[in-house]
């Protein structure tokens, strides 16, 4: 009899000391827990469960286990079933696996809780559902194509198969330089290699070569795929088509180069027979037979032609012109002279319109410094409006 008590007593602390949930049943009816079970249930003893239900099946429907019945009728039909149930326990949710095992006449169940793997497995399933999205987006708008470490395509997407102009079969297998451009540096790809061999994200513009010997342009990023451990098994790229961007660009050099050549070719044209006007009114000036108002015109027209030459000067220099960069001089010079050469260029225009046209100049200083030029082209704006 002791020794029954000292067997007892070891296996009830043996049950005890279990951190999932024991149920020992007999024909279905709870016969023993352990402590486990009344922790996490929350009674006292095996007395009080027995005042709210015996029967195993009939306690869990308490607990929105609603299938209880057939998972405990499947175990005690086939002890080896897996079973995964769940316990709605004060609003939140648990899921356990249930082992059966049978001793004699009783079945004896452990509830292991695995709630928490199986929020994770949930988790995972979510977060594979969400890359699966992201392959999508990509496979539909990028072009997608996948490398092992020495660079043999092992998959393209048909974005890839579309613009290259050939098929999945032709390319998986094959180095990815099949439709590398003759016209791209090698050095270009020296640098992609160094880059992501370093497990780093490279980019950069690449030129490739179709199957019908024409070509596109891609904007390219090539990233590593690493393991846990941080060994790269393999490479994938995600591309984007800029083909139409960069033609855009092409045809935008090749006009601005035919507009250089025009007007280089314009300049030529305009200065010639500007610098002739220039250099017959400098052999009217020296001319001492032309009274003073004759003179004065070939003034005016020796002004104006050298004037109309700065700005053609200024028109034809590009760079300065797009950079902002024209230059302003700082010399001295006698603005009343300025004044009443710009006031001379519309003397004709105003005597055939009959507009009053004067000129008064209050007291100015002799010299000034600034820029001479410049300012004749903004008083003969202001005047001519």
């Amino acid at each position: 009899m002791e020794n029954t008590n000292i067997m007892n007593n070891y296996a009830r602390e043996i049950l005890d000391s279990q951190k999932n949930i024991i149920i020992i049943v007999k024909q279905n009816n709870i016969i023993d827990v352990n402590k486990s079970f009344l922790e996490f249930f929350g009674f006292k003893n095996l007395d009080e469960i027995k005042k709210k239900h015996q029967n195993i099946a009939e306690f869990l429907k308490d607990y929105d286990c609603l299938d209880s019945k057939k998972w405990i009728d499947d175990i005690l039909n086939n002890c080896n079933t897996d079973h995964k149930i769940k316990i709605i326990k004060n609003n939140e949710e648990y899921i356990f696996k249930v082992e059966a095992s049978k001793l004699k006449n009783k079945l004896i169940l452990t509830l292991t809780d695995v709630t928490e793997l199986f929020e994770r497995k949930k988790e995972l399933k979510e977060v594979n559902e969400i890359l699966n999205q992201y392959k999508k987006a990509a496979d539909e708008l990028l072009i997608v194509s996948k490398t092992d470490t020495k660079g043999v395509i092992t998959y393209v997407n048909k974005n890839f198969c579309d613009i290259s102009g050939y098929s999945k079969e032709e390319l998986i297998g094959k180095p990815h330089n099949i439709i590398r451009h003759p016209d791209m540096p090698k050095e270009i790809f020296k640098d992609m290699w160094k880059t992501i061999k370093r497990g780093e994200i490279w980019r950069g513009i690449i030129k490739n070569l179709k199957k019908d010997g024409s070509y596109y342009w891609v904007d390219a990023g090539i990233m590593p795929i690493k393991t846990h451990t941080g060994e790269i098994i393999e490479y994938i790229a995600l591309r984007t088509d800029i083909t139409d961007v960069v033609r855009a660009k092409e045809k935008a050099q090749e006009a601005e180069k035919s507009k250089s050549i025009f007007l280089a070719n314009m300049s030529h044209e305009i200065r010639t027979p500007l610098n002739a006007i220039l250099g017959f009114t400098q052999l009217l000036e020296k001319n001492k037979n032309l009274d003073n108002e004759v003179k004065n015109y070939v003034r005016i027209i020796n002004s104006s032609a050298n004037t109309l030459l700065k700005v053609i000067n200024d028109i034809l220099d590009i760079s300065k012109i797009e950079t902002g960069n024209i230059p302003i001089e700082e010399k001295g010079f006698n603005p009343k002279k300025v004044f009443k050469d710009i006031f001379s260029l519309f003397l004709a225009r105003t005597k055939e319109k009959n507009i009053i046209y004067q000129i008064k100049i209050d007291d100015l200083p002799k010299c000034i410094v600034s820029d001479e030029h410049r300012l004749k082209q903004v008083l003969a704006n202001l005047i001519g409006n």
